[in-house]
């Protein structure tokens, strides 16, 4: 898309992205202000709106952020949304059944290749995960 992009709208996708990577890890309030070098001010007011609306859970004893559970609805329905996708991660699973190995879904997203979905049984599936990013050049993409 063309036009400017919101900075506002850029920082709340870094926290949830942050949360995303962070996997089984769960966060302080302190490492997302440090890792993402936000302020105390910026990263509360994300995570109080994430958190209401159920895209960020605080654990109250722990004291840390993890996804949430509205996450979870919004990330279940691409499947539905994006149909072209849904069939390739069908057919990366066919042919994983077929050959005994996993299979990739991969997309292009600008200046690189994204990592979708890995399809097959987990022991001989790569070390990536979905979310990895190769730059769109040679030897891949061209």
């Amino acid at each position: 898309m063309r036009g400017a992009t919101s900075a506002p709208t850029a920082r709340v996708l870094d926290v949830v992205e942050l949360l995303a990577r962070a996997g089984n890890r769960q966060l302080r309030f302190s490492d997302i202000v440090r890792e993402l070098d936000l302020t105390q001010a910026t990263v509360h007011a994300i995570l109080k709106t994430l958190c209401d609306r159920g895209w960020a859970s605080r654990d109250p004893v722990a004291k840390t952020f993890t996804l949430g559970p509205a996450l979870a609805v919004v990330a279940a329905r691409t499947d539905t949304a994006r149909p072209l996708t849904h069939a390739a991660r069908s057919a990366a699973l066919r042919l994983s059944r077929e050959v005994g190995y996993a299979g990739s879904v991969v997309e292009r997203f600008g200046d690189s290749l994204v990592v979708t979905a890995f399809e097959g049984e987990p022991a001989t599936q790569p070390s990536g995960i979905p979310g990895d990013r190769i730059p769109y050049a040679p030897p891949f993409g061209v």
